[in-house]
């Protein structure tokens, strides 16, 4: 027997997704649908009997509260329809049920619209913003220590490693040596470089470029950067 408790964050994450937008290719199916941005965050959740009928009427309606909601989905930058193929039309109601428990979309609650999604863990935004800095931080140290034992790493994959170029590391994995071409080009070529970039500020500057996608992301500096 079907038990929504036994859904869970993990199964969204780990589910195929769509590009928003590209409806026809959904399957006619009974399913649960995931309204989710660049990050991965759940805006809105829906559920529908037959999935790609739904979506695709939904998509061309005209209705205000159809419309405005799909108006919705475009200003904050959905990209993707993730969806849960329902074992029968007999569980969507308590699936959909189940799932807006766990992630609380904001697009599904008329009173509060405007509030950002969070992706649901055991983290509040805040203590997730602090461990994130956390781990920036020691990304940022392990990759100085990692940078500073190349040159020792090189010496011993060329002394033991096979033809000088591999060698195994027992319970970890291979590490394998790589070259890299540093190239200095003639002047006539630079110089076309140097236009081209010039030309493509240009573009963007004037309008003439236009911008396929955006992505958004968090940028990080601790304490330490701003001495």
């Amino acid at each position: 027997m079907f038990d929504p408790a036994l859904l869970t964050v993990d199964q969204v994450r780990k589910l195929p997704t769509i590009p928003f937008g590209q409806f026809e290719r959904c399957e006619e199916i009974a399913a649960c649908y995931f309204m989710q941005d660049d990050f991965g965050r759940v805006w809105y959740i829906g559920q529908a009997h037959n999935l790609r009928q739904q979506l695709v009427s939904e998509a061309a309606a005209v209705e205000d509260s159809v419309a405005d909601r799909y108006a919705q989905f475009t200003a904050n930058h959905i990209t993707t329809v993730a969806i849960w193929s329902a074992p029968s039309d007999g569980v969507l109601a308590a699936a959909t049920a189940r799932w807006l428990e766990l992630f609380d979309p904001p697009l599904n609650d008329p009173e509060r619209p405007y509030r950002l999604p969070v992706i649901p863990d055991d983290l509040n935004p805040e203590q997730a913003a602090r461990r994130f800095m956390e781990i920036k931080a020691m990304i940022t140290a392990l990759q100085a220590e990692a940078e500073a034992l190349k040159p020792n790493v090189v010496s011993f994959v060329e002394e033991y490693g096979t033809d000088g170029q591999k060698i195994e590391i027992p319970e970890l994995g291979k590490i394998s040596l790589s070259a890299r071409k540093n190239w200095r080009y003639s002047s006539e070529v630079e110089a076309l470089s140097n236009k081209l970039k010039q030309l493509k500020k240009e573009e963007e500057r004037n309008g003439t470029a236009t911008v396929e996608s955006v992505s958004r992301f968090p940028t990080a500096r601790g304490l330490t950067d701003l001495r």
